[in-house]
């Protein structure tokens, strides 16, 4: 009987002790009065923590971007030599040679080719005059390496043509030719060349020499449309887009030579995957026939664009401040408006009182 009666004395003790600990005082109903100064007092916390909320929340919803230098990664390409079938050996020994599977290509040339893309028009030259070329290989050796799909010429459509100038409302289109296509080239330095084809470069210079025909008919002036190599970065300029070359000399003959400098670029967006593209940098100048017989080179007039690999790379990072972060500060900058707005408000009330005992 008697642990009985003890045990709730002692439990009372102890909740009595704890209750020493409570930070919130609870008022008995009836004397906490509702004045228009709390009301005020409120209504100005409610007020900054709303600012202090929105703010927060457009802190978190801007990206945070960081750019760093990093050494590009290095690729050593497989030696793509075809493999011998024993089965076609036998049966048919001119196929006795069989290359990859076309998936086990595409992931090739995915990993070890980089696509470079072009749309070049020429307001002055004919289509039968032009062609392209990649690492010196043009004609037969050039459809063997790509294909004979690799790009297309045609003349050119009435927008192509305004905006190279060569289109009038009394004339309409006068000529000219357009090129575009799209190569896979080999991550390696090289070279690109759309330029006139060796016969009308003789033709050239047969007419300069002797004041034949219409040399003004071979003018090599250009617009690019645009070239890019693999997906452009889409935070830098190209300058090999939208760009206009008009060759000054009395015949309109030159050589646009362009030196590409490709810059590989990891783009990795907020909660997405990580993209690989390629930044140019480029520097360019005009070579009149003169200098290219002076220095006997094989180039041929119109455009050759050098491209080479930097060994630096650039990672772009696009994120946001951690989810978990954002909530942790939300609440305390909230919730700590509300606790310095009781404080200064209880502070202000007992100076008040205090005060007023004094007098």
């Amino acid at each position: 009987y008697l642990s009985l009666q003890c045990f709730p004395t002692t439990h009372h003790r102890d909740f009595n002790m704890l209750r020493n600990f409570d930070a919130h005082a609870k008022p008995v109903d009836g004397l906490r009065n509702h004045t228009a100064v709390g009301g005020v007092i409120t209504l100005i916390a409610y007020c900054f923590a709303f600012i202090l909320f929105v703010s927060q929340l457009v802190l978190y919803a801007k990206v945070e971007i960081s750019q760093n230098f990093h050494i590009a990664e290095s690729l050593t390409a497989p030696f793509l030599a075809k493999v011998k079938n024993p089965y076609e050996e036998r049966t048919s020994p001119s196929k006795a040679h069989s290359a990859y599977s076309p998936n086990i290509q595409r992931l090739l040339d995915m990993r070890y080719k980089l696509p470079v893309a072009f749309h070049v028009t020429f307001p002055h030259l004919n289509c039968r005059d032009v062609e392209v070329a990649q690492d010196d290989a043009r004609g037969e050796a050039f459809d063997k390496i790509h294909g004979k799909a690799a790009y297309t010429k045609r003349p050119p459509t009435r927008q192509e043509a305004k905006v190279t100038r060569m289109y009038t409302q009394k004339t309409g289109i006068t000529g000219g030719c357009t090129v575009k296509g799209k190569l896979l080239v080999p991550k390696v330095g090289g070279m690109l060349a759309i330029t006139v084809t060796r016969e009308s470069f003789n033709q050239v210079v047969f007419d300069t020499a002797f004041a034949m025909g219409n040399i003004h008919s071979h003018n090599s002036s250009h617009y690019i449309h645009s070239i890019e190599f693999g997906d452009p970065f889409p935070h830098s300029d190209n300058p090999l887009k939208e760009s206009r070359h008009a060759i000054e000399s009395d015949t309109g003959v030159g050589l646009n030579n362009i030196m590409v400098k490709l810059i590989s670029t990891k783009y990795k967006r907020f909660a997405r995957s990580t993209l690989d593209m390629h930044q140019v940098s480029v520097t360019q100048h005009m070579v009149t026939p003169n200098i290219l017989a002076m220095q006997r080179s094989t180039l041929l007039p119109g455009i050759v664009i050098h491209y080479d690999f930097t060994p630096l790379a650039v990672h772009h990072v696009e994120g946001r401040e951690n989810f978990f972060s954002f909530l942790s500060s939300l609440i305390s900058i909230v919730g700590g408006v509300f606790v310095t707005i009781s404080l200064v408000s209880s502070c202000l009330i007992n100076t008040a009182g205090i005060a007023k005992k004094l007098d």
